[in-house]
């Protein structure tokens, strides 16, 4: 009996640690991404949007332009010519979100899909996380990087 119980406790924890935060709770999209394995960055200057168009290797739900060095640039296009050097022949996928993009049903599945690491061979998601207390916006990035001793090559 002990057994079960210890086991269906074991089950509510793992449940509530995969539990997606709600979109207007920014500290707890950050607890979040944190449990996934996020590492956050400095922060970054958001200069506008713009559409990216969605592609074999990279989905961007942010739609935000940064500056980087002087340059306006996204998130996406990077990811894309990694993916497309590294990631030929493997289950590969980009992923760029912001906080917004928790408020969505769809999406959400896609987040809580891609953000897991075992489903590919080599992933790269970053997120945009909008802190409103201090106004920054801060990149968290995990990286499944590619095993090639299990892949046999």
């Amino acid at each position: 009996m002990l057994v079960l119980v210890l086991q269906f406790l074991l089950a509510i924890t793992a449940c509530s640690q995969t539990k997606q935060p709600d979109c207007n709770d920014a500290q707890g999209i950050k607890q979040f991404l944190e449990q996934k394995g996020f590492i956050g960055g400095n922060p970054i200057k958001v200069v506008g949007k713009y559409v990216y168009p969605q592609s074999e290797f990279v989905m961007d739900f942010a739609g935000l332009l940064i500056e980087e060095n002087g340059l306006n640039i996204n998130m996406a296009q990077p990811i894309e010519l990694d993916m497309k050097e590294v990631g030929n022949g493997l289950r590969s996928v980009g992923i760029v979100t912001k906080n917004e993009n928790f408020c969505d049903n769809d999406i959400r599945k896609i987040i809580f899909n891609d953000f897991n690491k075992s489903n590919y061979d080599l992933s790269i998601n970053i997120h945009i996380w909008y802190d409103p207390e201090s106004d920054n916006y801060i990149p968290f990035m995990r990286f499944n990087e590619v095993d090639y001793e299990k892949m046999g090559k």
